[in-house]
């Protein structure tokens, strides 16, 4: 119907007043076409929140009373269901009431976590939450998405060397999630050990993130792309942790696997392959869904942070500490580069010129002493004890601070550091140094301020 009009004012350009008539005619034919698209999800929405209330009213009654007599009847060798004794470990020293009380928290938790969900559902799928978040969006938009996505993937692809992790030790290897499933497959063993293997599976996923993100063949390359990246991610995160970076890129591109979003700006539009929907109602929900899972993953994040780290999380003091844990952290193995120093450099930058102080910091030797002590405690005793010798016969700390300075790289490289070390403390003593400069001119002016 708006195309047809749309077509009429091209073929009979009208008056002024006619344009305007039109314009009024066209936006309240979308404003009720989006009406009408909400109202007829009416009868779904209801079967869904009566199935979701029945299911957690189910939920309730089991758990709160046929459970707690599963446990006490299952909490003895030889007696109820072996399943429930196997997740009872401790059983020794603890009675049955514990394991009830530990069922009945959880039973709490998960009441409230489905019945806010129901809630969230219930809210979000009203016609006036509709008409107030959602409505408006059309296909360019959720194209344009479509585009932004598959596109910070495909960059991040092409930098990574998914080929290279063949060359670690297979024992350094720690599957979780979908990679720790797909290694239950025939073959997928061999392709995680598998070196030009593995770039060809990196080129495949390479060639599908360019498909999704020009439009080409969409409905078939966008999902393959979010699976393959999928894969490709739980390959490289195997061998360290779960690392956040790309998460939401990836959860972007499996929510668009099942939108329609080439209907515009792709090469499936420009042939005539695809189809645009009788409303604008299809594209605003799922260009919402994709906002509402990154302000989710960032509002996760943020909470996280004042969880571990408190209100002052801000505080550099804080950054810094953090900074320094994750450099100094065994991760599931060590490197003979010297990954513990990689970034002791940045915590004393950052303590000599801190971004929330206008760039006026210390000195960093009190930041540099806790870190190398936590990297090596007798580098760090020599170091110190001939601070603390030449401090006790001259009583200046500026000397005692420049010699200890100056013995810090002969004396690393004296003990055989690792290269990644000697080149981590070859930032550090400049910078240093730098920062110390004045006590050092006071010192040849034979004036002392102070370490």
């Amino acid at each position: 119907m708006l195309r047809r009009q749309f077509a009429q004012l091209d073929a009979n350009p009208p008056c002024p007043a006619r344009v305007a008539f039109a314009t009024c005619r066209i936006r309240d034919g979308v404003r009720q076409t989006m009406t009408l698209a909400s109202d007829a999800v009416e009868p779904a929405r209801r079967r869904v929140l009566v199935a979701g209330c029945a299911l957690l009213a189910l939920f309730i009654v089991v758990g709160a009373f046929a459970m707690p007599a599963l446990i006490r009847g299952s909490y003895h060798d030889g007696q109820g269901v072996s399943v429930l004794r196997a997740h009872m470990p401790g059983r020794d020293a603890l009675s049955a009431d514990h394991y009830v009380d530990a069922w009945l928290t959880r039973l709490l938790s998960s009441t409230l976590g489905f019945g806010l969900a129901l809630t969230a559902f219930a809210a979000v799928t009203t016609p006036w939450f509709y008409q107030r978040f959602v409505r408006g969006p059309g296909p360019r938009e959720l194209a344009t998405v479509r585009i932004v996505v598959a596109s910070i993937l495909l960059v991040n692809t092409l930098w990574e060397d998914l080929a290279s992790t063949s060359l670690l030790p297979r024992g350094f290897i720690h599957p979780m999630g979908v990679v720790g499933f797909l290694y239950h497959l025939p073959g997928f063993g061999w392709l995680a050990g598998n070196g030009p293997a593995l770039r060809v599976f990196q080129l495949v996923v390479t060639l599908l993130l360019a498909m999704a993100a020009l439009g080409y063949r969409a409905r078939l390359s966008v999902p393959l792309a979010a699976i393959t990246a999928v894969v490709m991610g739980g390959l490289l995160r195997q061998y360290c942790h779960f690392f956040h970076a790309m998460l939401v890129p990836l959860l972007l591109l499996c929510v668009l696997s099942f939108s329609p979003c080439a209907d515009a700006l792709s090469w499936d539009a420009h042939v005539g392959r695809t189809r645009s929907a009788d409303s604008y109602a299809p594209y605003a929900w799922f260009r919402f869904a994709a906002f509402a899972l990154i302000a989710l993953s960032y509002s996760a994040a943020g909470t996280s942070k004042l969880q571990n780290g408190g209100l002052m999380w801000w505080s550099g003091n804080n950054l810094k500490s953090y900074v320094l844990a994750d450099a100094l952290a065994n991760r599931h193995f060590q490197s003979g580069l010297g990954l513990k120093l990689a970034n002791v450099p940045a915590v004393i930058i950052g303590h000599i010129w801190p971004a929330q102080m206008g760039w006026r910091g210390g000195e960093g030797f009190a930041t540099a002493i806790g870190a190398l002590a936590a990297l090596d405690f007798i580098f760090m005793s020599i170091v110190g004890g001939l601070a603390l010798a030449v401090y006790l016969i001259s009583r200046k700390r500026s000397l005692a601070g420049l010699l200890a300075l100056l013995a810090a790289l002969p004396l690393a490289f004296y003990l055989d550091w690792p290269l990644g070390h000697q080149a981590g403390l070859l930032i550090v003593v400049p910078v240093m140094l730098w920062a110390f400069r004045r006590h050092i001119r006071s010192l040849f002016g034979r004036v002392e301020h102070g370490g």
